[in-house]
């Protein structure tokens, strides 16, 4: 008992979550956040993305029409099975790229070609210029740390060991964890995870939305600069090249060849609390953080099953924890009722906790605004 007992006085608490009385602030362990401030830099951040992902990994370069729309219905099958297929589809080799007709990682690459500071072509071949693809790829890693912070905030937080795994295609180790939302007109996340599956053997799957704005930044990323940035990497690292292209063409959130870690996710968030509200919030802080903003603003008191989403979608509460909401093995299918519940509390999450537009049937509808 005594050894126990100076275990339990040893242990860090828990942080202590209050309001101000009228629901302005919060304080998390002697850290104070204006609400109002945090929803707005939140958004200058979503806005500033954007624009450095347009000047600096875009070179301000002007694509075709239709080159950043969303996959749309018929590219999104829901097909969790068959191997490498996905949204967002990279090629193979290289020569395959070179000859890609009317997709705009082919337009981009010979803009990049014909300006020759990245890159020039000789014949079938491309030569890098090593200093600024370095530097590129560099910028490219930013922007999906930021893309990284930005959903987590915006699509109801996972945790750090589910989120920096989610693939962008289907594999043999699992099914790809990306969609499209055909109700919403927005990219959305479809979980397998649970910290218990390695006793239970069984998966909880939650859905999250991320909203439009942030889902053209990610069709950006994947769909132009992703093809271009492996095809850059394995060329000027051609060890285990072929192993590198998969990593690229499977999992989201990849720099220099490699799968982030767990520990990336607490950084990042705690890189942008510091910078932008000046407290030092990573994934625990933030978890409790985020757990108070929704128990106060998506409460859904008239509307006990969305309430119960809510907790499951957040993964708090006992009613989660005494419950399984798992199906067996890694199937990520959803009912159609279990999955818009997750959706509208998604939305709601973003568009009335954030007032951020969520779809683009959202423009001119109410204070929503990105």
């Amino acid at each position: 008992m005594k050894a126990m007992s100076r275990v339990a006085r040893n242990m860090p608490a828990d942080p202590t979550v209050a309001w101000n009385s009228n629901h302005t602030k919060i304080t998390v362990q002697n850290h104070t956040i204006l609400i109002s401030k945090y929803i707005e830099q939140v958004k200058q951040s979503l806005l500033s993305l954007s624009r450095t992902l347009d000047e600096n990994i875009l070179f301000g370069i002007e694509f075709p029409p239709g080159s950043f729309d969303l996959p749309d219905d018929v590219s999104e099958t829901n097909d969790i099975n068959t191997h490498a297929f996905g949204l967002f589809t990279i090629p193979s080799e290289s020569s395959s790229l070179l000859n890609w007709n009317n997709h705009p990682a082919t337009f981009f690459l010979e803009k990049l070609c014909d300006a020759g500071e990245l890159c020039a072509r000789r014949e079938n071949s491309i030569i890098w210029d090593v200093q600024h693809v370095n530097q590129w790829l560099l910028e490219i890693s930013e922007a999906w740390a930021e893309a990284l912070t930005l959903i987590h905030l915006l699509a109801i937080p996972g945790r750090g060991t589910e989120v920096t795994t989610w693939q962008h295609t289907n594999s043999a180790a699992s099914p790809r964890h990306l969609f499209r939302s055909s109700t919403l007109q927005t990219l959305i996340t479809q979980s397998n995870y649970n910290k218990t599956t390695a006793i239970t053997g069984r998966h909880k799957h939650i859905l999250r939305v991320i909203p439009f704005t942030l889902s053209v930044i990610i069709t950006k990323l994947l769909r132009v600069v992703r093809p271009i940035e492996s095809l850059a990497f394995t060329s000027l690292n051609i060890e285990n090249a072929s192993g590198t292209r998969e990593v690229y063409s499977t999992y989201m959130f990849v720099s220099h060849g490699r799968v982030w870690g767990s520990n990336t996710l607490s950084a990042c968030l705690r890189r942008w609390f510091l910078r932008e509200l000046d407290v030092p919030f990573g994934l625990h802080l933030h978890r409790h953080f985020a757990q108070a903003l929704q128990r106060q603003f998506l409460r859904y008191e008239k509307d006990h099953e969305l309430a119960d989403v809510a907790n499951e979608v957040m993964g708090h509460g006992q009613e989660v924890a005494d419950h399984n909401y798992a199906r067996e093995g890694q199937d990520l299918s959803l009912d159609s009722t279990t999955r818009r519940k997750m959706e509208i509390v998604g939305y709601d999450w973003i568009s009335k906790v954030h007032e951020i537009e969520v779809s683009p049937r959202d423009k001119g509808k109410g204070k929503a605004r990105v």
